[in-house]
């Protein structure tokens, strides 16, 4: 059978890799045997006509399409021109569809069937033609009837899965951000599941059970993609790269017996590090780490069910900043439900200045469906439109601007603290001479670049 898998264009200026459709890709060219094609859109900057002309000259007998909330409406207008012209059945991927499946399907025509959480075995045995109800974890259309199967377990073993399709992705389209690292460079999600229990974080589609694949694994993929494609750089985006140390430890002793010379980021939690991790992760080719700091103010932390401590916090960057390795990015949020108010958005930036990373992103909280967040909203507020997924068009760092107000601050007020916030941590002396120490460093091309974006995109926030 011929599959085509499309990754909705969003305009996003720094496109990563489709690593769920290259991993649905690889399990139904290796184990199926099928004839798959990738059609991302947003690394090629296609428009809809693009799309559809290069759909109708591959011809396949089903189409795939993944889509986060912000991509759903693009999804809809992708899979609503393919129906027009096609009889093809149209597949519906992706944390959308797991988070609202039954709203989704009754509003959205275009699409035959749901495919919820893990995809890779739901595509395989449609493909396959298995009978639609023996077939887990999928919702479907018998005419005018919605068909929704039992649910599949998560698979436990990520080893047992092919390395995403890196081949058929257009690897020299891809972007990094901050654009401070060489490339070309490749994406990859090395484990699955999160035990922690944010308020505002969906957890649906891979669980709270943490999954990971070994250093084994992990370091014949980074060898594969060296010798393949080049790469300089990898970037995980595992949501928690560090919380089992051992895989870790056992990842960076992989990487040094290779003798593999790799430039990597990660991103973890505050409470998932030590002094240890850091010094194997810094020799084996760590040079930056992100952490979800969220807030300055204990109480706002606890209300977001964080899990941590502001002393856990300072202990992590503290340490980080010992072993040299950059503390890339800040990951802060304001708009806690209860607890945020004027006060504890200053408590938060106070206490982000004194920390002073390289770099801080803002965000004002977003109720995505599923979500404790989310439901919060809904009782207090009014139902979530997803249609127009509670985002505007009005640019915002990046691209988007939720639509959200807590109990103590309107959304307005809300978008003049971020103007505020970005400005006073980044145009103050103390962040100036951080930067130009960097600019003065051996890796001075790379931090140009990351200023020049960074200033470009804070420009168009404030």
């Amino acid at each position: 059978m011929k599959v085509s898998l499309i990754h909705p264009n969003t305009r996003n200026k720094y496109p990563q890799h489709p690593i769920g459709l290259g991993q649905i890709a690889s399990v139904l060219d290796q184990k199926g045997n099928h004839n798959v094609q990738i059609v991302d859109a947003e690394a090629l900057n296609m428009n809809l006509c693009d799309v559809v002309k290069e759909i109708e000259e591959f011809n396949p007998d089903f189409i795939g399409i993944t889509a986060r909330t912000p991509a759903i409406k693009v999804a809809i207008e992708t899979a609503s021109a393919l129906k027009k012209i096609r009889s093809t059945p149209i597949i519906l991927g992706g944390a959308h569809g797991t988070a609202l499946p039954h709203e989704t399907m009754k509003t959205m025509n275009c699409f035959d069937i749901l495919v919820r959480n893990e995809g890779e075995y739901a595509m395989l045995e449609i493909v396959n033609g298995k009978s639609l109800n023996k077939i887990k974890n999928i919702i479907f259309r018998d005419g005018k009837n919605l068909v929704e199967t039992e649910k599949r377990p998560f698979i436990e073993n990520l080893d047992e899965l092919p390395w995403p399709a890196y081949d058929l992705m257009p690897m020299d389209s891809y972007k990094i951000y901050p654009p401070n690292m060489p490339l070309p460079y490749v994406s990859i999600v090395s484990s699955r599941g999160c035990p922690g229990q944010c308020t505002y974080c969906f957890k649906a589609l891979f669980g709270s059970k943490y999954r990971f694949n070994s250093a084994t694994y992990l370091a014949d993929e980074i060898e594969y993609c060296i010798e393949h494609f080049n790469i300089k750089s990898v970037i995980f985006f595992d949501d928690v790269f560090t919380i089992n140390k051992k895989r870790a430890m056992e990842l960076c002793n992989e990487l040094n017996s290779r003798n593999i010379k790799i430039k990597f980021r990660c991103e973890t939690r505050v409470n998932a590090v030590d002094k240890e991790l850091l010094e194997a992760l810094k020799k084996n080719g760590c040079k930056q780490i992100s952490f979800g700091v969220e807030s300055g103010c204990q109480k706002v932390l606890n209300e977001w069910n964080k899990g941590i401590t502001l002393k856990q916090i300072e202990q992590a960057f503290a340490t980080v900043d010992e072993v040299g390795i950059q503390t890339l990015q800040a990951y802060m949020m304001i708009g806690a439900p209860k607890t945020e108010t004027n006060e504890t958005i200053e408590e938060s930036l106070s206490f982000i200045m004194k920390l002073n990373p390289d770099l801080v992103q803002w965000s004002i909280a977003c109720p995505f469906p599923s979500t404790k967040l989310g439901n919060w909203y809904e009782e207090n507020y009014e139902r979530l439109d997803f249609s127009s997924m509670m985002y505007t068009n009005i640019a915002s760092i990046d691209g988007w601007k939720p639509e959200y107000r807590c109990q103590n601050l309107t959304t307005e007020e809300l978008w003049i603290w971020m103007k505020k916030v970005y400005r006073a941590y980044y145009f103050r002396p103390k962040y100036f001479a951080r930067r130009f120490r960097k600019l003065i460093s051996r890796d001075w091309k790379n931090e140009l670049r990351m200023n020049y974006a960074g200033l470009t995109d804070i420009l168009g926030s404030t």
